[in-house]
């Protein structure tokens, strides 16, 4: 049974998240506002210089003959000079503010130079999230409470229109993360789209794990997302590139990461090498089939060698894990993955399997164990909309909402299923834990920036290690309140 707290911080997500959604609409509103104003400040401008050009004429029919133009005092001809210099100067003032623009993007707040060369885009996120969870024989699993899952802030863009950048921080629990940082370019390469990063950004990995968690169909990625992981997390501080089909229905991308941006100076990272490809054999504006592949391989640093594993399969709050094996003395580590998904309509399904291979040191045993991760899941948007998908990238996207809430329609409603299934334990000498998830889950969209989504997650586990051992089950219900832009 769901406790009366839960529902009061359901309650209170509820009330957050509909004032959030209402301040678009609002926003909006200041915006028109903010337009008027820049219209007005040029009509104001407008009159100055017809009023500066018209004394600028006066002062100049005042002036004597070409041949008696020695004779004109200086302070006359000095005051026109300045005068002209004013005209100037608001005539370039007018016409920067005419070509400058403050936009409302998808994706930002968006700023642009005259010529459009140099662009700038405020992009953030706040995901407010309440958890309960009941029925575990381990007390200390049954706890509620709320967290701020994500709240972050960024800025991307172009500068000279051929050198993109992009930076988002982290500040949730009082941390400050830096998730995306690096320089990218682009060109074409046989009428395709190259482009080439250099920093710190999320990896290319799997279906669940490349989508932006602001799309994602549930509150939390699925196990393969989670479990089939390299050691430096879903980020990493490198090289990588990407090369883009002409008919956006293909991609494949290559990256080299050593370290990422949370690990210290003067210690050595954990190389690693990482590709992906996908690719829509069918491909319409309401239907898709996409299939992808992935995978990667990472060699550990004789300082960094110790290598165990966690894994969610509740929310993030709750703290319902799957707990792997500890594994000494670690050499390498691969992993490797494989997406299917598709829709029609209103309705998308997806299904992902993924291996982790992790190998000790020769000196040490030179035993090795792997992980197993498989999910599959349904959508289906209740109120119509088609389901969002990038099919130039291969991930989830953004839905246009037919009747956003603060255009006097109700938004969009989503219906979602998901079971995941989790296995850590492949090894005699190495034993870890299993588990498995069965997720129910209802979005709503108010608007294409906000949403609310609601989880409810049935879950097992069997771990062999840990405060609590052996078989255990519960309930997770969780709910957020997301704002994006």
């Amino acid at each position: 049974m769901v406790r009366l707290s839960a529902v009061r911080h359901a309650a209170l997500a509820l009330a957050v998240a509909v004032a959030l959604g209402a301040w678009m609409p609002a926003y909006a509103q200041g915006r028109q506002s903010t337009v008027e104003q820049l219209k007005a400040m040029v009509q104001q401008q407008a009159a100055e210089i017809s009023q500066l050009q018209k004394r600028v004429t006066e002062l100049e029919s005042r002036a004597t003959p070409a041949h008696a133009a020695a004779a004109q005092p200086a302070a006359s001809r000095s005051a026109i000079d300045r005068l002209q210099t004013d005209v100037t100067q608001l005539k370039a003032a007018q016409a920067s503010q005419a070509g400058s623009s403050i936009r409302w993007k998808s994706n930002g707040i968006g700023f642009s130079s005259p010529d459009g060369r140099n662009t700038m885009n405020l992009t953030g996120r706040i995901q407010y999230d309440v958890s309960n969870t009941d029925g575990s024989n381990d007390d200390a699993l049954n706890i509620h409470g709320t967290e701020v899952r994500r709240l972050r802030l960024g800025v991307d863009g172009t500068f000279d229109e051929w050198l993109g950048y992009r930076m988002q921080f982290d500040i949730a629990n009082n941390k400050v993360a830096v998730r995306y940082a690096y320089l990218n370019v682009a060109t074409k390469v046989g009428g395709n789209e190259l482009a080439i990063f250099a920093g710190n950004k999320k990896n290319d990995r799997g279906l669940d794990g490349t989508t932006s968690t602001n799309n994602l169909w549930f509150m939390e990625a699925n196990t393969v997302s989670n479990a089939i992981i390299p050691a430096q997390g879903s980020y990493g501080l490198g090289l990588s590139t990407a090369l883009y089909g002409a008919s956006h229905n293909w991609h494949a991308s290559l990256s080299v990461t050593d370290g990422t941006m949370s690990q210290s100076s003067g210690q050595s990272g954990n190389p690693t090498y990482a590709v992906r490809a996908h690719w829509n054999p069918y491909l319409t504006k309401t239907a898709m089939v996409h299939l992808g592949a992935w995978g990667f391989h990472e060699n550990f640093d004789r300082a960094n060698q110790q290598v165990f594993d966690s894994v969610n399969i509740a929310t993030h709050f709750a703290g319902v894990k799957v707990r792997g094996p500890q594994i000494p003395n670690a050499d390498s580590s691969s992993g490797y993955g494989f997406e299917v998904a598709g829709f029609a309509g209103p309705v998308a399904v997806a299904g992902e399997y993924g291996r982790r291979i992790i190998q000790q040191r020769q000196g040490a045993g030179g035993s090795s164990t792997d992980y197993d991760a498989w999910s599959a899941s349904l959508s289906w948007f209740l109120t119509g909309e088609t389901t969002p998908y990038s099919s130039k990238t291969g991930v989830w996207g953004r839905p246009r909402i037919h009747s956003a809430v603060g255009d006097g329609g109700m938004g969009a409603f989503e219906l979602v299923a998901r079971y995941d299934k989790l296995d850590l334990n492949n090894s005699l000498l190495f034993v870890g834990g299993t588990g498995h998830g069965a997720t129910l889950g209802l979005n709503w969209y108010l608007n294409e920036h906000s949403r609310l989504m609601f989880d409810w997650i049935h879950w097992t586990t069997d771990n062999p290690t840990g405060s609590f051992t052996g078989r255990d089950s519960g309930n997770t219900v969780g709910a957020r309140a997301q704002v994006t832009f």
